[in-house]
């Protein structure tokens, strides 16, 4: 991994949020607006990542070892990360429902819609294409483990897995299926797809962006949010995970492509979702609103950091 890359890819999604940022305060869009960008990412743009990663990578059956791997890297990764979030709360002296929120917070991260495109930009379409594979890992961890902690009761319900059949999950499994049955994708179907792809850390960053002056409006759920609120999930997500898996990668037996991408995965800033499933499944105060912005901002700083690590001691 080049840490020039990754500086220069941070470098532009900086300049890209704060172009959306500005927008914001200039244009005012409305909430429609803000959910059809979350639409064309969801939707379009990073199935689209995903098939232009495909069909640029010969599906080896090395290439589905490496994929099976990454999976389960990522959901102990992901498992691991909530784990650590609720038992820092905890000890910190949040009441049992924050603590839980702060696991998820601290846990999970925006592997998708961030990830991808980051990835596919530092490491070429195969870093595309596996860090897909991480961010259904993620996803899975979720939309069950999360899930589940984050209700007063807790229990389990197959509903939960109807979320991770979302656009993402179908792109991979289409486009695998696609490739191993030996067919290839017409060039018509390769140049959208790889138009399509080009958007997506750009229409990412803009959606940050329009986002951040939200969080300064003056309510009472600001006045009352306490920093530890938002500081603890944000350094555990953005440095303490980060090292951790760094530590981990450092002793298993794996290609370093493989370990700097998990790294790298790990390092994103917290799950975008993290507010929905706050409102749908607890109590939805802003501090997750807050720290996913929050954390996204300062990612930015904290990325190349972990790059820099990762080159000193991986």
């Amino acid at each position: 991994m080049n840490l020039q890359s990754v500086i220069v890819s941070v470098s532009v999604m900086a300049i890209i949020m704060i172009i959306g940022f500005l927008l914001e305060r200039k244009t005012k869009p409305a909430i429609e607006a803000k959910q059809l960008i979350i639409q064309i990412l969801v939707i379009l743009a990073v199935p689209s990542v995903i098939l232009n990663a495909i069909f640029q990578t010969e599906i080896t059956d090395k290439v589905l070892s490496q994929m099976g791997l990454i999976f389960l890297f990522s959901v102990t990764i992901n498992c691991l990360g909530i784990l650590i979030g609720l038992v820092v709360a905890k000890i910190s002296g949040f009441t049992s429902l924050k603590a839980r929120q702060i696991a998820v917070l601290a846990g999970l991260g925006n592997t998708g819609f961030i990830g991808i495109p980051l990835c596919a930009s530092i490491f070429g379409p195969m870093g595309g294409l596996l860090a897909s594979i991480f961010d259904a890992g993620m996803s899975l961890t979720a939309f069950t483990v999360a899930v589940i902690l984050l209700q007063e009761k807790m229990k389990f319900s197959l509903a939960n897995f109807k979320p991770l059949l979302n656009p993402p999950v179908i792109a991979i499994t289409f486009g695998l299926l696609f490739t191993i049955s030996g067919f290839e994708a017409p060039s018509l179907i390769k140049q959208v797809s790889a138009t399509l792809a080009g958007i997506a850390a750009p229409l990412a960053m803009l959606y940050v962006g329009l986002l951040i002056p939200s969080i300064f409006e003056k309510n009472k759920d600001v006045e009352k949010l306490q920093i530890k609120n938002v500081a603890l999930p944000i350094f555990l997500k953005l440095l303490f995970m980060p090292v951790v898996t760094l530590l981990i990668m450092k002793g298993i037996p794996i290609d370093s492509f493989m370990k700097e991408l998990i790294i790298i995965q790990s390092a994103m800033p917290t799950l975008t979702l993290a507010t929905v499933l706050f409102v749908s499944y607890s109590n939805g105060d802003r501090s997750g609103l807050i720290t996913v912005v929050t954390s996204t901002a300062l990612s930015l700083l904290t990325i190349p950091v972990i790059a820099f690590l990762i080159q000193m001691f991986l």
